[in-house]
């Protein structure tokens, strides 16, 4: 926290800004786990467990990443907010992973109406309506990692800049 309070003004700007962007973070992996908490019995019973552990592993991350991404820079510098762009990026790209995955399997349910088939089974229909709200938070997990991961991308190109500047 010493850092924090010895930082300049736009410093502190770029560790709030990530702290806020890691707890969106941190929320949307817990929804993620807390969602597939619900569903898990029964798409391991019908045919995706893959799919499903992959979600769970999404959520674990982010809530992990989340967690020490906001940390760190308020112990020790906004410099870690740079260079977790790469695994940010990484974050995205599984997020992005997981809304195909979801995505596919609807896919297979939809009809010429763009809606989906109703099935004999209601329970099965109850699960497609819930996993509907999986593909947002999917999407939001992807978002909110984009844009992290380009805060970072942009705070180490204007920390090159600087250092340029300033040796010159």
């Amino acid at each position: 926290m010493d850092h924090f309070l010895t930082s300049t003004r736009a410093q502190k700007n770029v560790i709030l800004t990530n702290g806020v962007l890691r707890f969106a973070q941190i929320v949307v992996g817990i929804v993620t786990l807390g969602l597939y908490a619900q569903q898990i019995g029964y798409w391991l019973n019908h045919g995706i467990p893959g799919r499903v552990a992959y979600e769970i592993a999404c959520g674990i991350l982010a809530i992990v990443s989340g967690i020490i991404l906001c940390i760190f820079p308020f112990i020790l510098s906004y410099r870690p907010v740079a260079f977790a762009a790469v695994w940010d990026v990484i974050m995205f790209v599984l997020y992005s992973v997981a809304l195909g995955l979801m995505r596919a399997v609807f896919g297979d349910h939809i009809n010429s109406k763009g809606g989906y088939e109703v099935s004999d089974d209601k329970t099965f229909n109850d699960q497609v309506h819930k996993m509907r709200g999986n593909l947002w938070v999917n999407l939001a997990g992807m978002i909110l990692f984009l844009v992290s991961a380009i805060m970072g991308t942009v705070l180490i190109i204007t920390g090159r800049v600087v250092g340029r500047k300033s040796i010159v």
